[in-house]
């Protein structure tokens, strides 16, 4: 038989977030720390606190007050994971909130400072289902900053909205002061600084549907194939299957760097079909959270479940499951 063993609380805790040292959980906060920015260390050189390393640490030490609950283990320990996650969620807002940008800091310098390029990252996985860290108030305000910049962005560029076919990674240029040694901080877009791994495309597509705007979720994906009208053409070439991909004027047809498609092109298409169909699977069981894209109207959609397969049908706008 299979004995489900899981680390306790305070373990969870006192263990390393990253690979990188010196790290560790501040006492305080329960947030990872180390000696510089984790996940963007290819372009910055420093940092304290990395707001994408810390969400997926916040969903995590939730995951495991879910999985404790799932698997029968003592209430107490679901209970202790479920405290830690919440003193976890105030420590990531009281870290990363930027109330006068509306959205999170990408991370906290060695010197306290908060830090930010508009990083789309953390942003959605914050609004996440799992995460949850975001309020109602807080998730508004972001998303309505990366419209406004979306929008200046596509009017500095002389970019329409189909010509922003895909989402930007970030929204500003990366400071002269903070370049490491990857990328020429004098260009925007760039990199991680303004084009485009097609997995933040997935994330924005089920922040827009979790948060009522499922048409646009499909209108997204759609436009990250190409368009209907045009036979999914971006599908169909080299450039859809690449990573660090440009739009409007940067954008290319040629062979670019390589994809790592279970990152890209699946959390794309993951983020699109949780978005779209309004689909929220737990432990619980399946959640229809919202209404389905309009566009959906017949659709169905097939996947396993905790070992069970599942069909999603639209039906006169609403989503059966059988």
């Amino acid at each position: 038989s299979v004995k489900p063993v899981s680390p306790s609380p305070s373990s969870f805790v006192r263990s390393p977030l990253s690979r990188d040292a010196p790290h560790a959980a501040d006492p305080q906060t329960l947030l990872p720390i180390a000696n510089h920015h984790l996940f963007r260390y290819d372009e910055v050189n420093f940092g304290a606190f990395d707001s994408i390393v810390a969400v997926y640490a916040v969903q995590s030490i939730e995951a495991m007050a879910q999985l404790a609950t799932w698997l029968d283990r003592p209430a107490p320990e679901a209970a202790a994971y479920s405290a830690l996650a919440a003193r976890a969620r105030t420590a990531y807002n009281t870290v990363f909130w930027d109330d006068a940008s509306g959205w999170y800091g990408e991370w906290r310098d060695v010197d306290g400072k908060l830090r930010s390029t508009g990083y789309l990252w953390p942003q959605f996985v914050a609004m996440s289902e799992l995460a949850n860290v975001s309020s109602v108030t807080q998730r508004t305000r972001t998303l309505d900053a990366i419209d406004s910049n979306f929008a200046r962005i596509r009017k500095q560029f002389g970019v329409t909205e189909q010509g922003q076919w895909c989402t930007p990674d970030n929204l500003l240029p990366l400071a002269e002061s903070d370049c490491h040694w990857s990328s020429d901080c004098s260009r925007w877009p760039e990199y991680e600084m303004g084009l485009c791994f097609l997995w933040l495309t997935g994330w924005e597509a089920y922040a827009r549907a979790r948060y009522g705007d499922p048409d646009r979720a499909y209108e997204l994906y759609a436009k990250l194939l190409g368009g209907r009208q045009s036979g999914y053409s971006r599908f169909k070439t080299t450039r859809f299957w690449q990573q660090g991909n440009g739009w409007g004027p940067h954008e290319s047809r040629e062979q670019g760097q390589g994809s790592d498609v279970l990152m890209d092109q699946i959390v794309a298409l993951w983020g699109f079909l949780r978005g779209a169909f309004g689909i929220e699977p737990t432990l619980a069981g399946l959640k229809v959270v919202h209404r389905p894209a309009a566009q959906l109207e017949g659709a169905s959609w097939t996947f396993t479940h905790l070992g069970r397969q599942r069909t999603a049908t639209v039906v006169n706008g609403t989503v059966r499951l059988d």
